[in-house]
């Protein structure tokens, strides 16, 4: 009910903005009843809309890029370039330009005043997360000129580096803020519950994550020593969802794809099999990330799927995925029923939406997956109705990030002790959170026996390896605790170029990688200081690897 309450304030926020003009026909009314002013407006309404917006832009970044590093499959072209479009990305750029960045301001003037300094604080972590994250996708943003409105109509880009200056700027306001007296904190703050302290832990992880790609190893390990950080899962820095169907609808985004009436998106046969086949023992997390909807072969038939029994791709190895999730497309018995699609398999949609692997118990609180292969496609009644979170930064996220920085200084086995640590703190989550929300039979839940054995199994090939396979291994697991967001492992595949493993494109020759993505189509065509738009093998500045690196 509290996203219901929510989504009608965002807008009456709206409409309120829309009464605000002056009346043309009365020049005696003085003053405007309807008008939104300093003494009547909410700051709460604004804090409201802010985290909202924030939840859907996260899953805008999150979306765009689950597909480049495989985490779902790239289904929209057979090469980078046909996948995304200037038009894909028109919704993360509005909805930081037009919603967020001047909801924050208009926020901040007003509580200032009112010296609600958790509000503030709060809206300015927000606010450099977001610039952060529009630099990590195009380089070059507009952000000095920025949001001056009719003055500026074309505001230029600034420097990339020089925006990640001012998203740090921000964290470091915002914890300024968060350290002062306030009067009072948000009504709703869904992240901590107006707790000034665990906000502050994020700043200071949003610090870390820009340091790490920065390569600002001091800067790094200052905030490593200060311990404030989000270092365990009560410090997550994630959103909640809630239940309600209709009016508003509050649920997953994943869930509402596939738990309602449509088919979804297809996932990555790639990224199942390495999580359902690749050890001896099966990932942990394996039941909670899918759900399984059909295990009877007969189904993977030409009429439902396009490949099995085809012959692999010329310029796959022999042990990679194709077609199903297992090197061999010649047995749909071995994929157990994880049946998704390859990288760059663009093939029309076959009648195949009750049968591909559906999202499960984390993060969208799906179904768990019991072996008992049912059709999802319920009008939202199974599993946790969609009460899933935006998994924005997590403290297993946090482990992987130390555990590279301290591989990246030649220091092995501390970075395998925080492997490990990253590992089981993911698990932990991802257990407890689903049990949380939804059924999950015992039967089918790993043991600790299970869990053991399999962290065992990935630290053994650790310590096997050489440094370039310590560092893959380590990326791979980072990748499976990021599951549900795509923009944090696409930042970790831009740094290491690990795992090299990935699922190569279903034709020989993907074209370049997106080091950065398109401006979006709004930006160049409504934006006179802008001549066109840039070719994706364009790096951003932190981006250091050669041309070619990741693919």
């Amino acid at each position: 009910m509290k996203l219901k309450k929510h989504i009608s304030i965002v807008l009456l926020v709206v409409l309120a903005g829309f009464a605000s003009c002056d009346d043309q026909f009365d020049l005696d009314l003085q003053l405007n009843p309807n008008a939104v002013t300093e003494e009547n407006a909410d700051v709460d309404l604004f804090f409201n809309a802010i985290q909202l917006n924030l939840a859907g832009f996260f899953n805008n970044a999150s979306n765009l890029t689950m597909p480049a590093v495989r985490m779902t499959a790239m289904t929209g072209g057979n090469n980078y370039e046909n996948n995304w479009s200037p038009n894909s990305f028109n919704g993360l750029w509005n909805s930081a330009y037009a919603s967020i960045f001047p909801d924050i301001n208009a926020m901040i003037v007003i509580a200032e005043e009112r010296e609600q300094f958790v509000h503030v604080g709060a809206g300015q972590i927000m606010q450099g997360y977001v610039l952060m994250t529009l630099v990590d996708f195009f380089g070059d943003i507009p952000w000095t000129e920025a949001l001056q409105g009719v003055s500026v109509p074309s505001p230029a880009s600034d420097d990339d580096e020089g925006i990640y200056t001012v998203a740090l700027n921000l964290l470091d306001a915002g914890i300024a803020s968060l350290a002062k007296t306030s009067r009072g904190t948000p009504s709703n703050d869904f992240f901590y519950g107006g707790d000034a302290a665990q906000w502050t832990k994020a700043a200071n992880t949003f610090k870390m994550k820009a340091y790490l790609n920065m390569g600002n190893t001091s800067g790094f390990n200052s905030i490593v020593s200060s311990g404030n950080y989000i270092s365990s899962s009560a410090d997550d820095f994630a959103f909640p969802y809630g239940t309600n169907r209709v009016n508003p609808n509050s649920r997953h985004p994943f869930y509402n794809e596939q738990y309602e009436v449509g088919g979804g998106r297809y996932h990555s046969n790639a990224f199942m099999y390495e999580l359902a086949f690749r050890k001896s023992v099966p990932d942990p997390r394996v039941r909670y990330y899918y759900y399984r909807q059909d295990l009877d072969p007969a189904s993977a038939d030409q009429f439902t799927l396009d490949c099995p029994f085809a012959v692999k791709p010329f310029h796959y190895p022999s042990d990679m995925v194709f077609c199903l999730a297992t090197p061999d497309n010649t047995d749909p018995n071995a994929s157990l029923g994880y049946w998704g699609r390859d990288h760059g398999n663009n093939d029309g949609t076959p009648p195949d939406g009750h049968l591909k692997t559906s999202w499960g118990a984390y993060p969208a609180a799906g179904k768990f997956d019991a072996d008992d292969a049912t059709d999802v496609k319920n009008a939202g009644t199974d599993g946790g109705l969609g009460g899933g979170i935006a998994p924005i930064m997590m403290s297993s996220f946090v482990d992987f990030m130390r555990a590279e920085s301290a591989l990246d200084g030649g220091d092995a086995a501390t970075a395998r002790t925080l492997m490990e640590a990253g590992m089981r703190n993911s698990i932990d989550r991802v257990m407890s959170f689903s049990a949380s929300v939804t059924d999950v039979d015992a039967a089918f839940a790993p043991s600790q026996a299970d869990i053991d054995a399999y962290v065992a199994e990935v630290l053994g090939e650790y310590d096997a390896g050489d440094a370039a396979t310590k560092m893959d291994l380590l990326q791979q697991q980072n990748h499976f605790a990021m599951f549900g967001n795509g923009y944090e492992t696409y930042n970790a595949y831009r740094r290491t170029a690990a795992p090299r493993n990935l699922q190569f494109g279903r034709e020989a020759d993907l074209r370049e990688f997106p080091r950065l993505m398109l401006y979006p189509a709004d930006y160049v065509n409504l934006n006179a200081s802008i001549s066109g738009n840039r070719v994706i093998s364009e790096q951003v500045f932190w981006d250091t690897l050669p041309a070619g690196a990741v693919d």
